[in-house]
């Protein structure tokens, strides 16, 4: 389906539109919250920051592009105002990332609008501006579901990977790279993961070692201590996840369990995103083989996740990721 939404002239140039809208909001995000403007702003309380982090949770692991739309200048403000928090750089490079989500689905759910309101009907209420210091989250009227059609539409727009390569294509590798992503290859190799993989690295973490989500997650490649515990890393004295060589190698281990367990590279990164229990499940209950026949029932990140995945490793290295080669390494499993 996605590949036919890309096909034909009309369906490119709405591709381009949803990319232009995508990039737009990015950039808002990066430059409209100067530092001078937030000087004045009162910065959110700890309740503020939890609501937050409560709602963001919800949004990601939801199935609705429609709420993640409403939420999104909620995150655009939030990855400024965590430049002001002591330590709030290590959430502002993971939720750095997580923002192209927010701006999909906005972007999908304007390119495809809801079938205009039945006469007598009220239109739905606009979500209101947020206050450059505000992140809690408030509540809203929930807009009506959109209609079948227009909400297949939007979620195989939003899966796309054609799109998520027009979105990124000018996007600059993050700062670091040079330095970090050789070593980051190296340890994939040695592990007999293809050494392209290691790009997943700038969509979790955006390349930052210290990076860390509200979950628990940490390091390059946003393991969460029991995995990190179950692939080699030790979290005290030092937090090994936040060490690039060890982390990088923990992560091959658990991509090449994943491959092990799916058979596919996509159907792994689902598994590294979701959890291998929950694709495992999705596969068992519809009988799928791929991640497109699954797609549809992972949650909000995940359908979006694997496919930027892709667009990185294509615009960084050139390779699909589908036609990568399996593992090579044969070592015992955990």
């Amino acid at each position: 389906m996605a590949a036919a939404l890309v096909a034909a002239p009309a369906a490119a140039q709405e591709d381009a539109d949803v990319a232009g809208m995508v990039n737009a909001g990015v950039t808002w995000a990066l430059d409209a919250l100067t530092p001078d403007l937030l000087q004045d702003v009162p910065l959110p309380s700890e309740a503020d920051w939890q609501a937050f982090w409560n709602a963001i949770g919800d949004v990601l692991n939801g199935d609705s592009l429609e709420r993640a739309a409403a939420v999104k200048p909620y995150v655009e403000t939030s990855i400024r105002l965590l430049s002001r928090v002591e330590g709030g750089e290590e959430y502002a490079a993971w939720l750095r990332q997580r923002l192209d989500y927010f701006e999909m689905a906005a972007a999908v759910v304007k390119e495809y609008p809801a079938a205009a309101p039945a006469p007598g009907l009220l239109p739905s209420r606009r979500p209101p501006e947020v206050p450059h210091g505000t992140v809690r989250i408030l509540p809203s009227t929930p807009e009506p579901p959109p209609a079948p059609a227009i909400r297949v539409q939007r979620e195989t727009a939003a899966r796309s990977p054609l799109l998520w390569r027009r979105v990124l294509s000018h996007r600059a590798a993050p700062e670091g790279s040079i330095e970090l992503m050789p070593r980051l290859k190296r340890a994939f190799k040695e592990e007999g993961i293809p050494p392209q993989l290691a790009w997943l690295a700038e969509v979790e973490s955006s390349l930052n070692p210290k990076a860390r989500n509200p979950s628990g997650a940490a390091g390059l490649f946003q393991l969460m201590p029991a995995t990190a515990q179950r692939f080699g890393l030790r979290a005290r004295p030092v937090d090994e996840r936040r060490n690039p060589d060890k982390s990088a190698h923990a992560a091959a281990r658990y991509l090449r369990f994943l491959h092990g367990q799916f058979g596919t590279w996509p159907l792994a990164l689902a598994g590294y995103n979701a959890g291998d229990t929950r694709v495992k499940e999705l596969l068992a209950k519809t009988g799928g083989k791929s991640f497109d026949d699954i797609a549809p029932l992972l949650p909000f990140e995940t359908q979006m996740y694997v496919p930027k995945v892709q667009a990185v490793i294509q615009l960084r290295e050139g390779e699909d990721v589908s036609r990568l080669p399996p593992p090579t390494a044969s070592h015992p499993e955990p």
